[in-house]
């Protein structure tokens, strides 16, 4: 099986080192604000393709977006409530889409714009989990481990061309213990990405943990969130309602990683030297998504507030100088 990622494709950064998946049935109450269940969880989604094309989610108007490097932003696919994806080494794009409170699918766009339906729709956990889904050019899936927890995943499986789906670390139990397959144990894990060593990079509620393919589980980082953020988006006096790490990254060249940390508007770089702010968002915007490309990061920013008059989703760029600037609004 080939490990040729959906990172494989991209140019080589230079200096740069300066899905909890909430089970929210129907609302989230913020307040005696309520929030449409659309807008409770913006999606992490975001990714770039060789030509430096951007892919991103929007929840809200269920659409997958098409940023080109001109600016010009198209509908790649409409009607689609989608949170991630991850676009592979052949410019194909896989999404999860969430056909209802209990089913999901996954779906590719190919080059040519066409559509195709690789998985379901099939019930949440009994073959894939949907939020974060990461693939390789043989179309090879890896998605966080599901059944029997059902929002908040436990591990890493993979799904093979022909289907055949295998679990690569983890168990039903929860809690946090480093081993190899059956013998780690996961807590909630939220977002992954792959590494440019091939491993698999996940978030794991306050933790940042490495799986290799083979079911090797390293911690890499814990306790990345703060107890009481200052800049926590619409707190409602529960920190665990936006308190929460998203998307996620690893640095080119160093392999440090970056992180989107929605509870406190910020994105973290995490190093074996220690954590750094490389950038801070103003209310509304609060980062959910990150991924870099050549010597720029991007970061994805939902503007998910009670009475905001946006709420993006938002892309910007952030330079190897620290200089970020806006890509696009969508209003």
């Amino acid at each position: 099986m080939s490990r040729q990622s959906c990172r494989s494709h991209r140019v080589q950064a230079s200096r740069f080192s300066k899905p909890l998946h909430f089970a929210l049935a129907i609302y989230l109450m913020v307040g005696n604000v309520r929030l449409p269940r659309a807008m409770a969880h913006p999606g992490d989604g975001i990714d770039v393709d060789s030509q430096r094309t951007i892919y991103f989610t929007d929840v809200k108007r269920q659409t997958l977006w098409k940023l080109s490097p001109e600016g010009d932003l198209t509908a790649a696919l409409t009607g689609r409530w989608s949170h991630g994806l991850c676009v592979d080494a052949k410019n194909r794009v896989w999404l999860e889409v969430e056909v209802n409170n209990t089913q999901f699918a996954i779906v590719r766009l190919e080059t040519d714009g066409s559509e195709t339906t690789i998985i379901g729709p099939t019930e949440r956990g009994l073959d894939v989990y949907g939020v974060n889904i990461l693939a390789d050019a043989e179309d090879n899936l890896y998605f966080p481990h599901s059944d029997p927890p059902r929002f908040f995943a436990r591990g890493l499986r993979h799904r093979a061309p022909d289907g055949a789906v295998r679990l690569i670390a983890g168990n039903e139990r929860v809690g946090h213990r480093d081993g190899l397959g059956s013998h780690a144990s996961f807590t909630a894990v939220q977002s992954i990405c792959w590494g440019p060593d091939q491993d698999v990079y996940l978030v794991d509620r306050d933790t940042i943990r490495r799986v290799s393919l083979d079911g090797a589980v390293e911690t890499l980082y814990r306790d990345v969130r703060d107890a009481t953020p200052e800049r926590q988006p619409f707190d409602n006096g529960n920190p665990e309602v936006s308190n929460r790490l998203y998307g996620l990254d690893v640095e080119p060249n160093t392999g440090a990683v970056v992180v989107a940390y929605h509870g406190n508007r910020a994105v973290l770089r995490l190093s074996p030297s220690g954590k750094e702010t490389l950038y801070q968002a103003d209310k509304p915007w609060s980062p959910v998504g990150v991924v870099f490309d050549g010597d720029r990061l991007l970061i994805k920013e939902s503007g998910l507030e009670p009475g905001s008059p946006v709420d993006g989703p938002r892309i910007r760029a952030l330079d190897a100088d620290g200089v970020a600037s806006t890509l696009i609004t969508v209003q």
